[in-house]
């Protein structure tokens, strides 16, 4: 249909089989309900020969109409179809269907050929085997339109009539003369970019990393269309006087600077929801997106009434996304009052829920003291809207990394990218679960879709060169390292991953320079600390190597500590003993566990007997080895 959706008009003819019956019988159940032989029934164009000639039938007449159906999606019109009914059940009978046009690849002819074979036993025996064959198919056939559809966008017209139309919505620019309006500025360009991005398949939307690369940088639209493969842009201006909210918005084309629209809202601060439903609706209306009754709704969806919760909403991504302490601990404050103030505000208890895993995530407190608010937040946001990824996002990783519950994580993550395929994070998550469960394969599909969503996101680009870590690729992790730091050279979680992969290969003074910029640019951080000692243990430099372990000793005095870090300098220290016995601490609190399973510097220890019994004392489970071991069963429809 129009809005993209597919309708069964026609369920078509139903058999009742039984093996407990007598078939041959006119009188049994079945005979009452299969066609019977002299008489036709079925829709005229798609009746199988057979079906036609009143004869017999089973499955393989219907392989034939579904053959009929492809051919129609493929060429526009039907294999067999006269001017009136008996030359048409002539031709179903007799002729052969024109051939399919070429550029349907060979692969694709012979699937509909044989469907359409005449008589049933030259046709599939089995609609899983036309599955099969069309799979297959299916990747000639995707790189053929592909490539079919880069021509045409060579000599397109107008950069908004491609099939997928893409946006990049960029950074507000705060006109407030006031940096604590920042927050507002910030939040509503988030805002819209969540809002565009629930309208569908139709419209790819740069995430909110990309973009705020661009921040307080001189860019020209064609540039953008360039750098981030977008036919347009819209950029805005705010203003906040008072209880006047002033927002102008432009909607760009990158192809030559043109504006495609464009208006000025001035209204009440309360009225701000009124400005973002009109921002988003007129964006989707000037692309000229085709979207269903549900896409438009999502796109009107308010996720709160109240004016001061949506504010301190704004707030608490504002300071969030900082990724300090002091601002993760700031945002969750923000969250919790805006819960108060609406207790039905599914995104505020998202918030909440990523405030307590980036806590977890950094070791920055015991993992008993956030995983329940994690999952009471993450549930919530589920029960209030079931269309979120975030909170999906969220439970996936809890399952996996703090209850070890492999299916339930797997499933989590699945369900979030089923809802949303253009969240960055669910993808990002999910590649390192994967890499716990030695899934390398998919874990790397993964990361590499997170880091092409958000290209220019340094912790996504890092996460993509740690799963080849894992992997044991290591020329291409360094590549991809590389790559990273040259976008942002003091980037600590590039440094530190650039340290953990010079050291394996034995470059221990280049890896020791590395993991001390990402300490000068971070802080005497408990991870960072516990690479550097471990590295000046390999080094032979064990007084240093022992400094270290002092100095995390001391801090987990007063501050959490995860074991880990202090059984990785005893690692790099050579003693086993003290190493397995600060492991077994770790795993009864649980956490990130990737270095320890799969990783290279951990490797010596696991081929220690002792490790495995480590690992029977805790429970640790069995891990899922093989992707296709797990069906996912969406459990919420779109």
């Amino acid at each position: 249909t129009a809005d993209g959706y597919a309708k069964v008009l026609d369920f078509g003819l139903a058999k009742m089989v039984s093996t407990l019956v007598d078939e041959t019988k006119e009188d049994s159940d079945t005979a009452r309900f299969q066609t019977q032989q002299g008489i036709v029934i079925g829709t005229i164009g798609y009746m199988s020969p057979e079906q036609v000639q009143g004869k017999p039938i089973d499955h393989r007449s219907d392989i034939f109409s579904f053959g009929c159906i492809v051919y129609e999606i493929l060429t526009g019109q039907r294999p067999f179809e006269a001017q009136g009914i008996i030359d048409t059940l002539h031709l179903i009978i007799h002729a052969t269907q024109a051939p399919l046009p070429a550029s349907t690849g060979p692969d694709l002819q012979r699937i509909v050929n044989r469907c359409l074979a005449k008589e049933p036993a030259a046709r599939f025996s089995t609609m899983r085997e036309v599955a099969v064959a069309l799979r297959d198919a299916a990747f000639d056939w995707d790189g053929r339109v592909r490539a079919s559809s880069r021509k045409v966008r060579a000599v397109s017209t107008s950069p908004l009539t491609s099939r997928t139309k893409s946006i990049a919505v960029m950074p507000f620019a705060n006109l407030s003369n006031d940096p604590e309006m920042e927050y507002l500025s910030d939040g509503l360009t988030e805002s819209i970019i969540h809002a565009l991005s629930r309208v569908g398949k139709r419209l790819k939307v740069m995430a909110r990393s990309t973009v705020f690369a661009y921040k307080s940088s001189e860019y020209s639209p064609q540039q953008l269309g360039v750098e981030l493969n977008v036919t347009a842009i819209v950029t805005g201006r705010v203003q906040r006087l008072g209880n006047t909210l002033t927002v102008g918005v432009e909607l760009v084309s990158t192809k030559d600077g043109s504006q495609i629209w464009g208006d000025r809202f001035r209204k009440p601060f309360a009225d701000i929801f009124d400005v973002h439903d009109a921002i988003a609706t007129h964006i989707s209306d000037q692309l000229k997106l085709k979207l269903s009754t549900g896409e438009r709704r999502r796109l009107a969806h308010r996720p709160t009434r109240k004016s001061e919760a949506f504010e301190l909403y704004l707030k608490g991504r504002y300071s969030a996304n900082k990724r300090t302490i002091e601002g993760v601990r700031r945002a969750m404050q923000h969250f919790e009052r805006a819960i108060e103030l609406d207790p039905e505000y599914a995104l505020a208890h998202v918030g909440l829920a990523d405030c307590y895993t980036i806590l977890l995530g950094r070791f920055l407190a015991p993992p008993e003291e956030c995983s329940a608010r994690i999952e009471e937040a993450s549930r919530r946001a589920i029960e209030l809207d079931p269309l979120l990824a975030e909170p999906h996002t969220t439970l996936g990783s809890l399952e996996a990394y703090y209850k070890w519950n492999w299916l339930e994580a797997d499933r989590e993550f699945r369900q979030a990218i089923y809802h949303d395929p253009s969240y960055a994070t669910a993808h990002h998550w999910f590649s390192i679960f994967l890499t716990w469960m030695e899934r390398f394969e998919d874990a790397q599909r993964e990361a590499k879709i997170a880091a092409e969503l958000e290209p220019l996101s340094l912790l996504l680009n890092t996460n993509y060169a740690d799963v080849l870590y894992f992997s044991g690729r290591y020329d291409e992790a360094l590549t991809q390292c590389k790559k990273v730091l040259e976008l942002e050279p003091r980037y600590f979680l590039g440094n530190l991953l650039l340290s953990r992969l010079l050291a394996t290969i034995g470059a221990y003074d280049y890896a020791l320079e590395a993991v001390k910029t990402a300490i000068a640019a971070e802080g005497r951080y408990p991870e960072l600390l516990a690479s550097q000692g471990y590295i000046y243990g390999l080094m032979g430099e064990l007084d240093s190597a022992r400094t270290i372990l002092s100095e995390l000793e001391e801090l987990s005095r007063t501050k959490f500590v995860a074991p880990v870090f202090l059984a990785e300098v005893h690692l790099g220290l050579g003693n086993f003993d003290d190493a397995l016995t600060q492991l077994e601490a770790f795993f009864r609190i649980r956490g990130e566990l990737g270095e320890i399973l799969v990783g290279p510097r951990f490797a010596p220890i696991r081929k220690d007997p002792r490790f495995a019994a480590m690992l029977e004392r805790v429970s640790f489970p069995e891990r899922l080895t093989l992707p296709e071991s797990i069906r996912f069963e969406p459990t919420v429809q779109i």
